[in-house]
């Protein structure tokens, strides 16, 4: 029997995500089944792609999301969010809160099972690439994405009462305009994948009933494959040491952080003498994006782990060296200088630190390296199938792997 299949799709200026839509879409037809796209159509105040409301953005937004849609094998419905929105959710739009004292009381804002006020924040968040943004300075954005997160709730709910589909499909999911999407398929008891960019050019992830950033759930799956494999297990390791083994460029990948980097160079003051340590940090504003599923830890946040270790190494005399590599998106990321910055102004005899664009060999660090730590960063896995003594200050996808130590005190 052919399936009720919805798409949430409201940007398609965003070629790669859009493009991943289409993908499934037509997998979905490919079969037989019933496939609707309901879209914003440019009524929102705002949105994450376009967040200044500009016309003319909306307008190439809509022509590439038509022009796409038009090219699926079996012509389909479009179905503006704007149908569903009715007078009764106007009046409601009126009570919404608009004025928060502080972030964490933006974040706790909820109306009923819905957080809107998360999906606000993680929205807000991306705007300023920084995890404490000042909330006096997007008051206006705050107000819009409300309004917007409220809209697409309220629409949504009515649209799934009427043709209850069988899936709903959307990007992410954390976002003011992705949240309201899930509230709505939970307190509906309908079935929802998130969908997210892979590491590899032209491949995507799907999350059932959860979130991308749901890590417990990828340990779920991660196991069930590795299990559904052991009918073959020299094949199963082979498969994934290769992943350990590319140390080059891989030009498979869609973000490749290594490729401005020389292979084989190590820091200039590198001492083989020392008990080098490298720190490999991650950039910190994305892993509060989605707090809900935030890694549990030992310390308050990233900077505040590396200060306290630096603090205790800094009372007794070690022949310890910190090499503090910082991750290479924080380069292109301007918003992210207070995060950088933080770390330029760290003063301690034994610690260097390696700026995000700097060209040193992240891959010659993990092999010099006496010990490697890191919250959840890919090179923490990687030093450890390379045999580095690897500490982990989160309990985050890694930390399941059985691979690295994870200590329980600040002393430990």
């Amino acid at each position: 029997m052919p399936k009720k299949i919805t798409f949430y799709e409201p940007f398609g200026l965003h070629l790669q995500l859009f493009e991943t839509a289409l993908e499934i879409a037509q997998n979905h037809l490919d079969r037989g089944d019933q496939v609707e796209f309901v879209t914003c159509n440019g009524t929102l105040p705002i949105c994450e792609i376009n967040p200044n409301k500009s016309i003319t953005t909306c307008t190439r937004c809509i022509s590439r999301r038509n022009n796409g849609i038009s090219l699926l094998s079996k012509k389909i419905r479009k179905i503006p969010l704007s149908s569903y929105y009715r007078g009764i959710n106007r009046k409601k739009a009126h009570e919404l809160r608009v004025n928060f004292n502080s972030l964490d009381d933006l974040k706790a804002y909820k109306i009923n099972s819905f957080k809107i006020g998360a999906g606000v924040y993680s929205s807000i968040l991306d705007q300023a690439k920084n995890h404490k943004p000042n909330i006096k300075m997007y008051k206006d954005k705050i107000e819009k994405f409300l309004l917007a997160s409220f809209y697409i709730y309220e629409s949504f709910n009515n649209y799934i009462k009427i043709y209850r589909p069988s899936t709903v499909y959307l990007f992410n999911g954390r976002h003011s305009t992705g949240k309201p999407i899930i509230t709505a398929c939970k307190e509906n008891n309908i079935e929802f994948f998130t969908y997210e960019f892979h590491y590899y050019f032209n491949e995507y992830k799907l999350y059932k009933n959860t979130q991308p950033h749901d890590y417990r759930y990828e340990v779920k799956v991660a196991n069930k494959l590795w299990k559904d494999a052991s009918y073959n297990p020299d094949l199963r390791e082979s498969i994934g040491a290769s992943f350990y083994n590319n140390t080059g460029v891989n030009t498979n990948l869609s973000r490749n952080y290594n490729a401005s980097q020389v292979q084989g160079k190590i820091p200039q003051n590198w001492d083989s003498s020392k008990h080098n340590i490298v720190f490999f940090t991650s950039s910190e504003f994305e892993s509060y994006a989605a707090f809900e599923y935030k890694e549990e830890s030992l310390y308050e946040n990233h900077f505040d782990g590396i200060t306290k270790i630096l603090d205790s190494l800094q009372s007794f005399n070690h022949n310890i060296h910190i090499y503090i590599r910082l991750h290479p998106h924080l380069a292109s990321v301007k918003k992210s200088h207070h995060e950088v910055n933080q770390y330029y102004n760290l003063k301690y005899n034994f610690l260097t630190i390696i700026a995000p664009d700097d060209d040193v060999d992240t891959y010659s660090l993990i092999k010099n390296a006496s010990k490697v730590i890191s919250y959840f960063s890919t090179a923490a896995i990687e030093a450890a199938f390379n045999l580095k003594p690897t500490i982990l200050l989160s309990k985050h996808f890694v930390a399941f792997m059985g691979s690295c130590y994870l200590p329980k005190t600040h002393e430990e």
